[in-house]
């Protein structure tokens, strides 16, 4: 199982020291979310100052680009981290395409495996020296002059892993994809019941196997080396879950737990700006679903027992950061 560090974007200064360190204690890739910044500026950083890590989007938001944009940025950092970047995709949802973004919302599934064609079409056009001549549902691409190609680079395969918590973007995973990025609210049983399955469905209707794709996940951690520390960290912990569960998306992980009244009443505080009594719903139970609860020395010991033989690789849901003492102990046992 290879571990990855998430970083902060918005600590820009940061970033050299911190992507440095987490190669050097042992991280096999950092991961940076399209949250406040554009994931690919860090990333473009770190490819400088790192020399062995996966550089990951995780995720770039797909709809609010041209797949053009993301064909180039993706080729860009492809070359400049020479062959360590895995372009990793998202749809958002509907309310923040349409209302943060200003941005038509349709068919998600057609228009995220048009993407995904296009940005393939685009990139055998660069590496093979071939015309462009894209025609998909939803985008066409038809122009690509020398002026603008940017040419042939050493490691033409971009691996795309796609957000995907539902089944039919799950079934599109298995289809199209390289891998998942599976939600930090996610549980062994709903990996095991909803997502590999409908992958296993794509994958059939693609003829591959679905070991060819990987399964990664962002975990959330509940650590601490004291009491306090614990109770402090249970309590982020507690709202971000709360959070996740309100939204219409991801009820359905909770769903699957018996968890619909917890979450129906979420959704109310929720339109209400209550967060600080949607964090008092959230109950030990849910939390013994959704996260994993140790020390920092035994973070990865749990995850790995908890995930067994469902996971290739995860992100810790805790960003890195200048606390060596801390993530010295999480990592100090890896094998």
């Amino acid at each position: 199982m290879k571990i990855d560090a998430q970083l902060e974007s918005e600590n820009i200064k940061e970033i050299p020291e911190l992507v440095q360190y987490a190669e050097e204690i042992g991280f096999d890739g950092i991961a940076v979310s399209e949250i406040k910044y554009n994931p690919f500026i860090p990333l473009t950083l770190a490819s400088y100052f790192t020399k062995n890590l996966n550089l990951i989007t995780s995720i770039a938001l797909a709809f609010t680009r041209s797949p053009m944009n993301l064909a180039y940025s993706a080729w860009n950092m492809q070359k400049l981290s020479n062959g360590r970047f895995i372009l990793g995709l998202g749809s958002q949802t509907r309310g923040h395409i349409i209302n943060r973004f200003g941005m038509e919302w349709y068919s998600p599934i057609t228009r995220m495996r048009d993407i995904i064609n296009g940005l393939h079409s685009i990139w055998n056009s660069w590496q093979l020296n071939k015309p462009l001549n894209y025609v998909g549902k939803h985008y066409k691409f038809s122009l690509m002059t020398e002026f603008f190609d940017p040419g042939p680079i050493n490691n033409p395969k971009i691996p795309i892993f796609l957000a995907a918590v539902n089944k039919d973007m799950c079934k599109l995973v298995g289809e199209l994809g390289d891998g998942i990025h599976i939600h930090p609210l996610n549980s062994p049983r709903y990996i095991k019941e909803v997502i590999i399955p409908n992958i296993k469905i794509g994958s059939e209707k693609s003829g591959r196997k679905i070991d060819e794709i990987t399964r990664s996940a962002t975990i959330m951690s509940i650590t601490g080396e004291s009491e306090e520390e614990l109770q402090i960290s249970k309590e982020i912990i507690k709202m971000q879950i709360a959070f996740y569960s309100s939204t219409p998306t991801y009820r359905n992980i909770a769903k699957i737990h018996g968890f619909d009244k917890i979450t129906d009443e979420l959704s109310k505080l929720a339109r209400l700006k209550k967060w600080n009594d949607m964090r008092k719903l959230i109950t030990d139970s849910m939390l013994e679903e959704f996260t994993v609860i140790s020390k920092p020395s035994k973070i990865l010991d749990q995850i790995k027992s908890k995930y067994s033989n469902l996971l290739d690789r995860v992100t810790l849901y805790i960003p890195i950061d200048r606390n060596k003492i801390f993530w010295e102990e999480v990592l100090k046992n890896r094998t």
